[in-house]
């Protein structure tokens, strides 16, 4: 009989054993869990801002990139203009000079067009 109690004892000893482990390697389980959890969150947040720091990079680059193309664009249209405004000034000169040389021709009598009297 003694060692029929002993037995029982000792498989119950077993099974509350058995039990604890069990018990133990689930707590385990869901630790690690939601260790992996708060892991892929962490992972996911460091994505998510990674991206977000190169978007906001490339939005930076795009953004200079398009200042600097405004940039030489109105760097361009002034030098245009200014080419422009250039070429009347010159245009202007022209007929002003070609204006007082006929009016010279004129006043002196003009280059063998017959005409006016004596120059001065």
């Amino acid at each position: 009989a003694a060692a029929k109690a002993k037995a029982e004892a000792e498989a119950e000893a077993e099974a509350a054993a058995k039990a604890k482990a069990k018990a133990e390697a689930e707590e385990a389980a869901k630790a690690r869990r939601e260790a992996d959890i708060k892991r892929a969150r962490a992972e996911e947040k460091e994505r998510k801002r990674a991206k977000a720091e190169e978007d906001a990079k490339i939005a930076a680059k795009a953004k200079s990139e398009a200042d600097e193309a405004a940039q030489r664009k109105a760097d361009g249209e002034a030098k245009r203009k200014a080419s422009q405004e250039e070429a009347e000034r010159a245009r202007a000169e022209k007929v002003r000079v070609e204006a007082e040389r006929q009016q010279r021709r004129a006043k002196s009598g003009g280059g063998g067009r017959g005409g006016g009297g004596g120059g001065g």
